[in-house]
């Protein structure tokens, strides 16, 4: 469960400019229609800049088209983390909600977020064994230490810094599927919030 802003932005509504500014505060997907002079990539910055709490946020370029940032997921996770991922999320057919691309990607990100984990949480290494007799208390010793080094060898880098999703996501919503592109990859670091 997780709240989606999404900023109307062609109207000129102060209450919903300001719901937006209230919700996208706590939102972990956030989405904002741009200017015809705006860049994306200067939108996607101030987004993801401005709402430290967001993972995933980005402009709607127009009804097939998102230019979103991905912040890093490690699992050192901090807020204001300014590594991450921009990409563009295009759906391949007319109607797709594409005001929920952020949202898709945030929902992969936690499913990325719990795969790792559980490969993580893998099975528990037995403890060490108990000092014994000098010959068996090696043999016994050298065994463990290689069950914990396949152990640790099979186990993910213990800090994954930036996920990168598939070149493909399916969006469902209300029984229609929507087949959404990603592209246009690019590793980069958001600039701190202004103070």
């Amino acid at each position: 469960m997780f709240l989606t802003a999404v900023d109307a932005g062609v109207y000129e509504d102060s209450g919903r400019t300001a719901g937006f500014q209230r919700g996208s505060q706590t939102s972990s997907a956030v989405a904002a229609w741009v200017g015809e002079d705006e860049p994306a990539e200067l939108v996607v910055d101030r987004l993801m800049s401005n709402l430290v709490v967001a993972s995933t946020a980005g402009p709607l370029i127009d009804d097939r088209t998102c230019r979103v940032g991905l912040r890093s997921a490690s699992e050192q996770f901090q807020l204001g983390s300014g590594d991450g991922v921009l990409l563009t999320m295009t759906g391949e057919t007319a109607g797709a909600p594409v005001e929920l691309f952020p949202a898709l990607l945030y929902c992969w990100l936690s499913w990325w977020r719990r795969q790792v984990n559980a490969l993580r949480d893998g099975p528990e290494m037995p403890p060490p064994p108990k000092r014994g007799h000098a010959d068996d208390y090696v043999g016994q010793l050298a065994t463990w230490i290689e069950q914990a080094m396949e152990q640790h060898r099979r186990r993910p880098a213990s800090r994954v810094n930036v996920p990168l999703p598939p070149e493909r996501l399916d969006l469902v919503e209300n029984g229609r599927r929507f087949v959404v592109r990603l592209s246009d990859f690019e590793l980069t670091t958001w600039p701190d919030p202004p103070s």
